[in-house]
Parts: structure tokens; C-alpha cells; sequence
């Protein structure tokens, strides 16, 4: 099982790269755009994806400090945060590119930091978003058994889990991001040498993992509230 997971972590690393190559070849972003990476552990891929985009603005939001002095020694400018309560340290309409991959489902205040990422992307920004899948095909198998799902595990370190659809609504919601495409990489138990990237990529609501390629709305589309208010308002309205 832990070669299954090293082999998505590299095919979501090799999507993510295709993504950013697609996103320079369309023109999308210019030589003085910028990247944040969000859960950028030491930095190597942020600048690996910052130079696949052909840009030189390379930022990241970590928390750990080992890692944070190595992404800085990549060239990463580096912002210590705690994403479920502190407020980005980046002005509105600051990047290009936000890529957040593997991050939300450790999650318990996954609102805020959703707001935040719409803040300080630009209008027309496009925002690579990615979770661990609730309702892979492996997951279901598991539940039918009685099992846990391995997505969230009950001695695990994630504390959010996400099925494929409520991932692109919540990713949606209110109109803020537009989907352009999702992919859906990984498909337990198949490894993808014996088609797992082929059913991965076409059974995307039984993926292990999506990827979401989002785009930020323009201005009119700006959320009259944030989302911890939206929610707020929907408890207090809600009849249990």
C-alpha cells in the first residue's frame, strides 16, 4: 500500500507539472508573475513549478521550521502561518498561480483559508487545487466491508475528507472559482503500470486523488461575505 501512495504522490507531482507547462504555453502567466505554494515543504517543487511557469516570483505558506529554512535555502520567500486562523501576509490580487495539493484534508477550518486563497489570487488567476478522494473506488470497497476508509483513517493525520462532488462544490461555491477541468489521479488497488492511470484519469469520481484547475471570477463575482459568515448564517437558519 505505501508503494501505491508514493506512486500517486508522483503522478500528482508529474499532473501538477503538466498543468503549469499548459498554463505558460497558453500564455496564462508572464515572466513577472508570481507563484504561492501553499504547503510547500522545503520548496523543491514550488520552484520546480515556478520555473516550469517561467516565473521568478516563488512564494510558500509552511509551518514547520526545518522545512521552512530549506525552502528558504530554494529560493522560496516563506510565510509561516497557521492556515486555519491567520490571515495570508499578501495583499489582494497578488498571484497568478496558486497551487494548494494534499493541505485541506488536515484541515478542521478549511473556510477560512479558502477565502484567503481567493483574496490574494488575481482576477482571471488560476488556483490548482487538490484533496485526498472520500469516495474513491478503494474507499467505497472499504466502507462496504466495514471498514475505515484509508482517506481518513482513524489514527491518521487527516481530520477532513472530501468525496469527488462535494470537493468541486465546495471548490465552487458562490461562484468565486470557476472550474476549467478536474483529472483524477491514482486508482487503489490497481497500480498504474496495470491501469490505474487509465481508470484514474477517466473514473475521476473513483480516483484516489482529483486535481481541480480553478479560475478566479472577475470582481462582480466577489463573495459579499466570507465564508466562516455563509456558514454561520446557514447553522442558525438550519432545524435539527
Amino acid at each position: 500500500m505505501s508503494h501505491l501512495c508514493s506512486e500517486v504522490h508522483e503522478n500528482l507531482d508529474k499532473k501538477i507539472t503538466q498543468l503549469c507547462q499548459e498554463l505558460r504555453e497558453s500564455n496564462r502567466v508572464d515572466s513577472t508573475g508570481k507563484l504561492l505554494d501553499i504547503g510547500c515543504w522545503d520548496g523543491v517543487k514550488t520552484r520546480k513549478y515556478a520555473d516550469i511557469l517561467g516565473i521568478s516570483g516563488r512564494y510558500g505558506v509552511e509551518i514547520f521550521d526545518e522545512q521552512i529554512l530549506k525552502a528558504q535555502e530554494n529560493g522560496v520567500e516563506i510565510a509561516k502561518l497557521d492556515l486555519e486562523e491567520d490571515t495570508f501576509p499578501f495583499g489582494d490580487h497578488t498571484f497568478d498561480v496558486i497551487i494548494c495539493n494534499q493541505v485541506f484534508e488536515h484541515l478542521k477550518q478549511i473556510y477560512h483559508p479558502l477565502d484567503e486563497i481567493y483574496r490574494v489570487l488575481k482576477p482571471g488567476g488560476h488556483f490548482i487545487f487538490s484533496v485526498p478522494n472520500l469516495s474513491s473506488f478503494h474507499n467505497r470497497i472499504m466502507l462496504l466491508l466495514g471498514m475505515q476508509p484509508s482517506s481518513i483513517r482513524l489514527f491518521g493525520p487527516h481530520v477532513r475528507a472530501f468525496a469527488y462532488h462535494a470537493f468541486i462544490k465546495f471548490a465552487t461555491y458562490n461562484n468565486n472559482f470557476k472550474l476549467v477541468n478536474s483529472y483524477g489521479v491514482g486508482f487503489y488497488p490497481f497500480p498504474a503500470r496495470f491501469g490505474g492511470d487509465f481508470l484514474g484519469g477517466r473514473l475521476k469520481s473513483l480516483s484516489h486523488t482529483p486535481i481541480l484547475l480553478l479560475q478566479k471570477n472577475g470582481e462582480h463575482a466577489a463573495q459579499t461575505s466570507g465564508w466562516n459568515a455563509r456558514i454561520q448564517d446557514n447553522q442558525e437558519q438550519t432545524v435539527y
